[in-house]
């Protein structure tokens, strides 16, 4: 009885860590890229920015900083990337720069990805920078991570939502970085403590 249930300990263990691992491992984004472009050409280019929220603002949300980190490993690329630049607040930042063959059919494809990400809005010296190097230029879709709502008073639960409004403002006016809509992906986190205003989010 007691051999039994330390194996069964053992094997809820090993599974634990091979769940770990698999929540926290790299998307195949080439592969997830081509398999989703109808008719892809032989070059396929894609890239897409993640905002995020500021560290300042991951302080009093625990929640948020461990979804940040999260994005940024499964859209990292993995060991066969490049960039991976440290994350610092006002900069936009390089995640993932991956180039790779990748298989559809009988069709082979060369598949050029670049992911870049911000946490908290852009600063001046960050915004200027990224219209010099025109590093939104070539963007084919955009994902918001938006901050946890505090429960507290209202006018505090508004200052997470302007601040991920401010960031979107801030690419959708950056001189020369798109000339027609993106897609845009906005992931919501279910506030602490129970259901949150949806309306307000939604609006």
């Amino acid at each position: 009885m007691r051999e039994e249930a330390i194996h069964q300990m053992r094997v809820h263990f090993y599974y634990q860590q091979l769940l770990d691992q698999s929540v926290w491992a790299p998307l195949d984004l080439p592969a997830l890229v081509t398999e989703n472009i109808p008719n892809p050409p032989e070059r396929i280019f894609w890239k897409a920015v993640l905002l995020l929220p500021s560290d300042h603002d991951n302080e009093t949300s625990l929640a948020d900083g461990i979804l940040s980190d999260w994005l940024e490993v499964k859209l990292g690329g993995g060991k066969d990337s490049e960039g991976m630049d440290e994350q610092l607040d006002g900069a936009l930042q390089t995640l993932c720069v991956t180039n790779t063959l990748q298989d559809r059919g009988e069709h082979t494809h060369k598949v050029h990805i670049s992911i870049k990400a911000s946490r908290g809005p852009l600063s001046e010296d960050g915004l200027s920078k990224a219209e010099g190097l025109s590093e939104l230029q070539g963007t084919a879709a955009l994902m918001v991570l938006l901050p946890a709502m505090p429960l507290t008073e209202q006018e505090e639960q508004d200052i997470p939502l302007l601040s991920a409004l401010l960031q979107l403002k801030q690419l959708q006016q950056a001189k020369g970085s798109w000339h027609c809509p993106l897609p845009l992906a906005v992931l919501v986190p279910g506030p602490a403590g129970g259901p949150g205003d949806t309306q307000e989010i939604e609006e």
